[in-house]
C-alpha cells in the first residue's frame, strides 16, 4: 500500500509540479522507500532552493541504473520516471495520497516503537528509560500527525473566536467575575490583565529574595479563587512548604514553631482546616523531567484538578540531554514549557534564578540580561517578572513611582517590588507591595 501512495504522490507532482508544495507541508522523504525516497528527497531539495521538479531535473540527478522494487534486476531511471509520470495526469488528489502515506507510515512508526519498547523491557532497562522513549515517540508520532491538520484559518474564523473571548469578558465582568487568573495582588493583576492560559510566565529573583513565598502566595490567593494549583517544588520539601503556607493564615513565631515551644495549636488547627480547603497540589519530588512534568499535568488537566502550574525552579529541572550545552538544554525546557502551557491550555509560572551580575549594579535591580542561562527564557516568555527588595540589600529607603509619575521615597521595611520587565500584551513597569516580617505574607501596597 505505501508503494502504491508513494508513486502516485510522485506522479502528482511530475503531473503538476508546483503541487510539490502540498505535498511537502504533509509528508517526507522518510516516508518513502527505495528509489521513490530518493526522488522525493530531490523534490524536497528542488522546492528549497525555490524551483519546480520535472523528469529530466530528475532524471539528470539521480544514479544511472537502480534495482526495481522486488530487487530482481535492473531497470533505467528514464523507464521508471515514464511509468511514474503515466500514473495520474493531474495533481488534484494528491493531498488524499499524501494523507494516506502519512496514515500508513504513523502506523508502521507505532508498530516500531511499541517493539522497541518491548525490547528495552526485556533487557531490564530502568522504567524511567523506558518512559521517557515512549512519551519522546509519542510526542514524535503526534508531532506528524499534526502534519495531517491545515494548521491555517481564515482570518474571519479567528476574528469570530475573538469577539467571542470578548464577550464572554464583558458578561464575567457584569457579574463581577474577575476576567483571569488573579495574583491577588490587584496593581500586579491591572498591570498584566491577570495570568491567562496559554502563558508562560517567568518569575525570577536572586537566592533568598522571596521567590518561592511570592509563588506560595500566589498560589493561595488563585486557589482561594477556585482555580485548581499544581505545584512542582524541586527544592523544597512538602511539609517544608507546608509550613510555609500555614505561617500565611496563622500568626505564630516561626523560631518557637521550629524549636517546637509554641502553643498556639488552637490557631494552627485553624490553618490547617482554612488551607485544607483549598485544591492545591504539590509535588515534591526533587528530580523530575520535562516529560514527568508533560505526564502528571496532562493527568490532572483531564482529571479537572489543574488550572496553572507552579514550578520551582528552572535551573533544578532534569534536562534528559547531556549531549547540549547549558544555555541549550535551558531553551529546550523553556520551549517545551511553552508548547505545554498552550496544548494544555493553562498558565505556567515558572520560578527561575537571576546570575551574580545583578550584584554589581549599585542598585542590585534586576534586568533581562540577568536571567541565568537567558537565551530563549525570554524570548519564550510571555511575561517576566522580578522579585526586589531593598531591603534584603541593606538599602534603608527605596524609591517607588507612582501611576501618575510622582516619585516617593520611603522606608525600605517590608516594601517589595514586584518588576514586569517583559509583558507581552501590556506595559512594563514596577509594582510595589508589602510583605510581613518572615515573608510568609504578600498584601497588596
Amino acid at each position: 500500500m505505501n508503494q502504491k501512495f508513494e508513486q502516485l504522490i510522485i506522479s502528482s507532482i511530475l503531473a503538476e509540479p508546483k503541487s510539490a508544495e502540498t505535498a511537502i507541508a504533509i509528508v517526507g522523504n522518510e516516508m518513502f522507500s527505495g528509489l521513490n525516497k530518493k526522488i522525493f528527497k530531490i523534490i524536497e531539495e528542488t522546492n528549497l532552493e525555490g524551483g519546480y521538479i520535472d523528469n529530466y531535473l530528475l532524471y539528470s540527478k539521480l544514479e544511472n541504473r537502480l534495482e526495481d522494487e522486488s530487487g530482481k534486476k535492473e531497470i533505467s531511471n528514464g523507464l521508471y520516471l515514464s511509468e511514474l509520470s503515466l500514473k495520474v495526469t493531474s495533481a488534484n488528489h494528491i493531498e488524499e495520497y499524501c494523507y494516506g502515506l502519512l496514515e500508513e507510515y504513523l502506523k508502521k512508526i507505532t508498530k516500531n516503537n511499541c517493539e522497541q519498547i518491548l525490547f528495552m523491557i526485556d533487557k531490564g532497562e530502568e522504567t524511567q528509560s523506558v518512559l521517557n522513549f515512549l512519551q519522546s515517540s509519542l510526542d514524535k508520532i503526534l508531532e506528524l500527525k499534526s502534519n495531517g491538520d491545515t494548521g491555517f484559518q481564515h482570518i474571519s474564523c479567528i476574528t469570530e473566536m475573538a469577539i467571542k473571548e470578548a464577550e464572554d469578558r464583558v458578561n464575567r465582568n457584569k457579574r463581577g467575575e474577575i476576567v483571569g487568573i488573579s495574583s491577588g495582588i490587584n496593581s500586579l493583576d491591572l498591570k498584566l490583565h491577570f495570568f491567562n492560559k496559554g502563558e508562560l510566565i517567568i518569575l525570577a529573583g536572586r537566592p533568598g529574595s522571596g521567590k518561592t513565598a511570592v509563588a506560595l502566595n500566589f498560589a493561595k490567593n488563585i486557589a482561594h479563587e477556585g482555580t485548581p494549583v499544581c505545584m512542582y517544588s524541586l527544592e523544597m520539601s512538602d511539609t517544608s512548604l507546608a509550613d510555609r503556607m500555614l505561617f500565611s493564615f496563622c500568626d505564630i513565631n516561626i523560631n518557637s514553631y521550629k524549636m517546637g515551644t509554641f502553643t498556639e495549636w488552637d490557631e494552627l488547627q485553624r490553618g490547617q482546616e482554612e488551607l485544607s480547603k483549598l485544591p492545591i497540589y504539590i509535588d515534591a519530588k526533587p528530580q523530575v523531567s520535562i516529560s514527568y512534568i508533560r505526564n502528571h499535568t496532562r493527568k490532572m488537566k483531564n482529571q479537572n484538578e489543574c488550572g496553572i502550574i507552579i514550578i520551582d525552579y528552572l535551573q533544578l529541572i532534569d534536562c534528559e540531554d547531556n549531549k547540549r550545552n547549558r544555555e541549550q538544554e535551558i531553551a529546550k525546557v523553556t520551549r517545551q514549557l511553552k508548547v505545554l502551557a498552550k496544548e494544555i491550555n493553562v498558565p505556567i509560572i515558572l520560578l527561575a534564578q537571576l546570575s551574580r551580575a545583578t550584584e554589581d549594579t549599585a542598585s542590585k535591580r534586576p534586568e533581562l540580561r540577568h536571567l541565568r542561562e537567558s537565551g530563549a527564557v525570554e524570548q519564550d516568555a510571555d511575561k517576566v517578572i522580578f522579585i526586589y527588595r531593598a531591603e534584603y540589600y541593606g538599602f534603608r529607603e527605596i524609591e517607588l513611582y507612582m501611576g501618575d509619575g510622582e516619585k516617593i521615597v520611603i522606608p525600605s521595611r517590608g516594601i517589595g517590588e514586584f518588576i514586569v520587565a517583559k509583558n507581552r500584551e501590556g506595559a512594563i513597569g514596577s509594582v510595589p507591595f508589602r510583605y510581613n516580617e518572615v515573608l510568609s505574607r504578600i498584601y497588596n501596597y
